[in-house]
Parts: C-alpha cells; structure tokens; sequence
C-alpha cells in the first residue's frame, strides 16, 4: 500500500515564518515573553461567562461618538 500524499500547496512554501519577519528585540516582544499569560487568562476569565449574548467590541461606538462631535 503507498502512502498518503504529503501534498503542500505552494502558497505554504512561499509564506514567510513570522520569526524571521519580527525584530524579536522589540520592546513589545520582550514583554510577551515576560508576560505570565496563563495567570492573565485565569483572572480575565472569571469576566466572562459561557452563558449569554458573546461579548462585543465597543471599537465601534467609541467611533461613533468621536466622529459625532
């Protein structure tokens, strides 16, 4: 029996890999790496249910008002 195809579009041979696009001494980056992202994700969680309407941004309003005035 042969083996599945292993077939990689050529599009996933051209993507970059992100490492090599970002400056990974960009203060930003540090900071992810500092960061505690678990602990993060386990205080914001108890925010949120898993019950009810899902969350909206307020980018929009925010907008809305700012171009209002």
């Amino acid at each position: 029996m042969r083996p599945k195809s292993t077939h990689i579009p050529l599009e996933e041979h051209l993507k970059p890999i992100l490492v090599n696009i970002i400056d990974l001494f960009h203060p930003l980056c540090k900071l992810s790496q500092i960061i505690n992202w678990e602990k993060l994700e386990e205080e914001f969680g108890k925010l949120y249910s898993e019950k009810g309407r899902p969350g909206k941004p307020m980018f929009r309003k925010r907008i809305y008002r700012t171009l209002r005035t």
